[in-house]
């Protein structure tokens, strides 16, 4: 039997001056986590501060500027919630873990807020 994958999410981007620099950190980190223990969820924060669902493919993150967006619940335990360009919002399975791979004053903002959606 698989053992279960744990479900990390990767915040990256962000409004810091730092915004680019972050993206290369974000790429290291999500080519480094091993498939078959961590399932990874990049979510890319735009310089506005929109949170949009990302994805790796080719050894590189996607840097949407539109798409689904993302939020976590508030008292969800890791709940997400996808909100699609089109289409109906709608639960994505609870983040176990996140890793805020932003630089600058964002980085304690996300740890916060992760902390705030897992209680």
């Amino acid at each position: 039997m698989a053992a279960k994958r744990l479900r990390v999410g990767l915040l990256f981007g962000g409004r810091s001056a730092e915004h680019e620099v972050s993206l290369l950190s974000a790429t290291n980190v999500i080519a480094a986590l091993d498939p078959a223990k961590y399932d990874a969820v990049p979510i890319f924060v735009t310089r506005e501060g929109q949170w949009l669902l990302s994805n790796f493919k080719d050894g590189a993150l996607a840097t949407p500027s539109d798409g689904t967006q993302l939020c976590l619940a508030p008292g969800g335990h890791g709940r997400m919630l996808a909100i699609p360009a089109k289409g109906a919002p709608h639960d994505l399975p609870a983040i176990e873990y996140g890793v805020p791979v932003l630089h600058a004053c964002m980085a304690r903002t996300a740890r916060w807020l992760v902390r705030v959606g897992r209680s």
